[in-house]
């Protein structure tokens, strides 16, 4: 019999490493673990730390994954159904304009790590890369006046143009020694 952990990465879900993360941080190790106290506490953490569609993600996924096991008598808590719901949120979508963008482009920051998350902002702003490709990105994806990346997400190769002073910002955040994790960055 796989372990809870085993079962939850066995279908090769690339959530499957932070939802096993966010289980062990609610006390639930394996199957023995999934009861009722357990599995709200479960819910509970997952919205108050992170986004409602993200906990609705991982929420569902182990349900998915119980619903996958229920027959096997595993479950402690025969009501799981119940209790891993969690509804979505729709999503809200903003804009900056042009001279909104400028103005942020002149305001001044206080370290480098401000620095830092201004230009990678704007960067992915002027181009459109989420800011997991922008992290990523070095002045050696820069050609010409385009820039080339795979996407981490989607594994999508993409060719954007550039202008002289995104090449410019590319540059002066791979001079910056700070890197923030992605989550220190949002």
């Amino acid at each position: 019999m796989k372990t809870l952990y085993q079962a939850i990465s066995y279908w090769g879900d690339k959530n499957a490493p932070a939802l096993c993360g966010h289980l062990a941080m609610s006390g639930i190790m394996d199957w023995q673990d999934l009861t009722r106290i357990n599995l709200c506490e479960f819910v509970a953490k997952m919205q108050e730390t992170t986004t409602k569609n993200s906990a609705h993600t991982y929420i569902a996924r182990l349900r998915s994954v119980l619903n996958r096991y229920k027959e096997a008598g595993i479950i402690p808590c025969e009501e799981f159904k119940d209790i891993l719901k969690c509804g979505k949120e729709v999503s809200q979508k903003t804009y900056l304009n042009e001279v909104e963008l400028k103005a942020l482009e002149l305001s001044p920051t206080k370290n480098e790590r401000e620095k830092f998350v201004k230009l990678c902002f704007l960067i992915s702003a002027r181009t459109g890369m989420r800011i997991s490709d922008t992290l990523r990105t070095t002045e050696e994806n820069v050609k010409g006046d385009t820039l080339d990346y795979v996407s981490k997400k989607t594994s999508i190769e993409a060719q954007v143009p550039v202008s002289a002073e995104v090449k410019e910002w590319i540059a002066q955040v791979n001079g910056i020694t700070y890197r923030p994790t992605e989550a220190n960055y949002n």
